[in-house]
């Protein structure tokens, strides 16, 4: 275990990296909130998110686009025996980060920053100062602004983006079902209540493994290069399945025990693995 990051007050749902760059991550969490940090620096960046009465962020997905902002204006020829101001400084494209969150209230809001052209605009409007002059006021920062909300349904959210039940229903016991789906080497992977994994040919869509090992319902999976994947439950473990040579029968090699709760998040960025779940903590191992 190489670092905890505390970044919300209740269970983390999701976590997704290597959008902006390869140390930044997204995560959600039933707080209802959206963190945005660094897990090289540890630091957290930016947080935000909605009332309760919208329930816990469940997935996200995170696009960038470049925007231009318009040219600087040109640069005035002084009078004779005035000395020239600074020159224009040329503008660069400016990203812009749209996030999608989906909630257990059946919500998928779109996020922006507010600010983030306005503010480009005016500082691209406003003359470089003279030599002695003050430099003007900054822009108010941007804050981030729901500038869509599509509501469709509790179970379409959980179906159509992420495929995880709401945890309130996994608490009392609801009728069996799947938590997430993952396809890896021509294979449908499927964690379940019922406390397995199982496994079924994309071809003739027949069940090949029922993969047992998880002591609660399986919550999250993730692929790994050649025959081998991750999987976190409600007993608080990620375990390590690899087929073994000689027999091809997915076999259990390792376990992690460190979390204190619910696991329902796993990622793999670069070398590092990172987990997050109900003891709202993020746990990053190398």
């Amino acid at each position: 275990l190489k670092h905890d990051l505390e970044a919300h007050t209740q269970g983390v749902q999701t976590i997704m990296f290597g959008v902006l760059d390869d140390t930044t991550y997204f995560s959600g969490g039933c707080d209802c909130r959206v963190v945005l940090g660094d897990c090289k620096t540890l630091e957290i960046k930016d947080s935000f998110g909605g009332p309760e009465e919208m329930g816990a962020v469940t997935a996200l997905f995170i696009t960038e686009e470049l925007w231009q902002p318009p040219a600087a204006p040109e640069v005035e020829v002084p009078a004779k025996g005035k000395k020239p101001s600074a020159p224009a400084a040329k503008t660069a494209p400016i990203p812009i980060v749209t996030v999608t969150t989906a909630t257990t209230k059946g919500y998928v809001h779109v996020w922006k920053l507010d600010g983030v052209k306005e503010a480009a605009e005016l500082a691209a409007q406003q003359p470089p100062p003279a030599e002695g002059d003050e430099p003007p006021e900054p822009p108010p920062a941007p804050v981030w602004k729901i500038c869509q909300t599509i509501p469709i349904g509790e179970d379409c959210t959980r179906a159509a983006v992420t495929c995880m039940i709401n945890i309130e229903k996994m608490d009392l016991k609801c009728a069996e079902g799947i938590n997430k789906l993952m396809v890896h080497n021509g294979s449908l992977f499927a964690a379940c209540l019922d406390k397995r994994i199982r496994i079924f040919d994309m071809t003739t869509w027949e069940c090949t493994h029922a993969l047992e090992g998880h002591g609660g319902a399986v919550l999250a999976l993730c692929a790994l290069p050649d025959d081998r994947f991750l999987s976190a439950g409600a007993d608080g473990t990620i375990r390590f399945w690899n087929v073994h040579e000689a027999d091809p029968k997915w076999v259990l090699k390792r376990s992690f025990t460190d979390n204190k709760g619910a696991v329902s998040v796993i990622a793999v960025q670069g070398d590092a693995l990172y987990t997050a779940g109900a003891d709202k903590t993020i746990r990053m191992y190398r």
